[in-house]
């Protein structure tokens, strides 16, 4: 287990690794997560459609990234829409999605680019 600045190491050194193209999101916490997330599941799947599955499952898992406005869980709250990830290196795309949360990047090493934002 990684103390906390073991695990800040591990993000900078990911965020360096990663190129966001375009984003919406405000939150450097929710941006960081995610970047991770999507990097960790380079290290476990080996195709495009077992990484976009489990990265959509992680990120939908996570309660800081399924419910920004209600971190604790309190009840009768707004519940927010589900994640959504698109990988590849060639796509057109039309989508409608919540009002911030939009993440284009890609990890040049792996040449994959990341689209994922909560609809």
């Amino acid at each position: 287990m990684l103390d906390d600045e073991e695990e800040q190491q591990v993000v900078e050194k990911t965020l360096q690794d990663c190129v966001i193209i375009q984003t919406d999101i405000k939150d450097n916490e929710i941006i960081s997560r995610i970047i991770k997330y999507a990097n960790e599941m380079f290290e476990i799947f080996t195709t495009d459609k077992q990484l976009c599955t489990d990265l959509k499952r992680l990120l939908d898992a996570d309660p800081l990234l399924n419910n920004p406005s209600n971190p604790q869980n309190v009840p009768n709250s707004e519940e927010h829409g589900v994640w959504q990830c698109i990988i590849g290196r060639q796509f057109c795309a039309s989508v409608t999605f919540d009002a911030e949360y939009l993440i284009y990047f890609h990890f040049p090493k792996h040449s994959k680019y990341f689209m994922i934002f909560r609809s």
